[in-house]
């Protein structure tokens, strides 16, 4: 466990393979359409604005609930930090929440636009309960993110673009802010 910001809890990196594991296993078995390099530079674009705006929602929450402050720095752990959370972390949370949860929430009735309004509420909401061991503030900045993730999955239809947007609050969170959260 290392302290990456004065003040802040210790962070030890960790690799949750069976987040992989359940993320591959969705993309690869259930839908494999959810990822692939056709367009992608587009869907990305697609996503960036999406980005933008979530960063900002996510980082005004947390200021005004107090589970950070702003701490720019550069720690020697962001590059091994930005490859496992990116195919662990984005790769299997947003396998799924988006690819497999809202996916499959959002085709449950007849309605499209009403189920898929249902889905990328109910998968925003149970991704920031997933993340209740960071507290009650917590929950509420993932759910504010979750909602983002999903706005660019229900925009794009794919997995890259709700990773795009997980991945880079992240790393915004990581190198802007107090990682993982004040002591």
């Amino acid at each position: 466990a290392q302290i990456l910001s004065a003040g802040a809890v210790p962070y030890a990196l960790a690799v949750g393979f069976p987040k992989v594991t359940v993320g591959i296993l969705i993309v690869g078995l259930i839908n494999p359409s959810l990822l692939s390099a056709s367009g992608l530079v587009r869907v990305l674009a697609n996503a960036f604005p999406v980005f933008l705006a979530t960063t900002a929602l996510v980082v005004v929450c947390a200021l005004a609930l107090g589970y950070t402050r702003f701490d720019p720095h550069w720690h020697g752990l962001f590059i091994p930090w930005a490859v496992v959370n990116l195919f662990s972390t984005c790769l299997g949370e947003e396998a799924f929440f988006r690819g497999f949860l809202q996916r499959e929430l959002g085709t449950a009735g007849s309605n499209r636009a009403l189920w898929g309004g249902v889905a990328l509420m109910v998968a925003a909401l149970l991704f920031g309960l997933a993340h209740y061991s960071g507290g009650i503030d917590h929950v509420i900045a993932g759910s504010v993110a979750g909602l983002g993730c999903g706005l660019a999955f229900l925009r794009t239809r794919r997995l890259e673009a709700a990773m795009l947007v997980h991945f880079g609050v992240n790393a915004v969170h990581f190198l802007l802010f107090v990682y993982p959260r004040p002591a």
